[in-house]
């Protein structure tokens, strides 16, 4: 059984509290589909438990943006990551050291009140940039694609949900179904759905947070994000994916938002609405 997660946006509590979920449901794979920094006050602790969990990672747009440059972003985006930036950008000095090694450290987790917390390994600023700069855009794994925004466009193309999208190009969905032999895995809009192939719209909610695929059918699937929830949910989301029973199962996971909205109100550089939303899940 794999876990998928998405959208940790520099989220440590929340993505702390994903991984100690993930640790009781037998889970044999971690896969992250991108967008592991901003928003967030944490990114260098996001992206050092992701190098250190997840088997495959993937670029999403703000990985890219934090590389190449916050272009088309709004203002709030592009300034989170530019404060990214500021943290994470290695100097010139940096960039040539040998000293890649990890060291050991502890990060406060606030979803268990065990000693020690979570452990993390710290990786040097230019293994984690090298780690960001290297993300693929796609993963092909038996019968399944896993991206970040589509298959069409990996990084930067939203597929939103029926309800959010207005009105839904179905020539361009059709064109994503073509692209694989059964399901595609996604993030990007925080918005956790499945999208079949008869363009269907099917939301947690209305299966009990499990749906049984149909071998048959193809699906979008949506995992939702881990660290700053759009559906209205302010809970962490994230996806198992049991391939041998033929399921997927959406996780909610609660975690110490409070202490998230403070470090963002006492972290020059990320504005505070970034804060806010997570109160609302939205």
């Amino acid at each position: 059984m794999k876990a998928l997660i998405s959208d940790i946006h520099a989220n440590f509590e929340a993505l702390s509290c994903v991984c100690n979920d993930i640790e009781s449901q037998g889970v044999d794979d971690i896969m992250c589909l991108g967008d592991i920094v901003g928003y967030g006050p944490d990114p260098e602790a996001c992206v050092d438990m992701v190098m250190s969990k997840a088997s495959v990672s993937l670029m999403g747009n703000h990985d890219f943006a934090l590389v190449y440059g916050p272009t088309g972003f709004n203002p709030i985006a592009a300034e989170a990551i530019r404060f990214t930036q500021d943290k994470m950008a290695p100097s010139l000095a940096e960039r040539t050291s040998e000293d890649i090694l990890p060291k050991i450290n502890y990060f406060p987790c606030a979803c268990r009140d065990t000693t020690p917390p979570c452990l993390v390994l710290e990786r040097t600023v230019p293994a984690r940039w090298d780690f960001i700069e290297t993300l693929a855009r796609t993963h092909a794994q038996d019968r399944a694609v896993f991206v970040h925004g589509s298959v069409l466009d990996p990084i930067s193309e939203y597929v939103f949900p029926d309800t959010y999208a207005g009105t839904w190009e179905t020539g361009r969905l059709q064109s994503m179904f073509e692209k694989t032999d059964w399901l595609i895995f996604c993030g990007h809009t925080h918005l956790p759905c499945i999208i079949t192939s008869n363009l269907r719209c099917i939301f947690p909610g209305s299966v009990n947070y499990r749906f049984r695929l149909d071998p048959a059918e193809k699906y979008i699937i949506n995992i939702g994000s881990v660290g700053q929830p759009r559906d209205r949910d302010n809970r962490s989301c994230y996806l198992l994916y049991d391939q041998t029973g033929q399921t997927v199962e959406w996780r909610r996971v609660p975690y110490d938002i409070d202490t998230v909205v403070k470090k963002i109100e006492t972290t020059c550089g990320v504005d505070n609405w970034c804060g806010e939303r997570l109160r609302m899940g939205r």
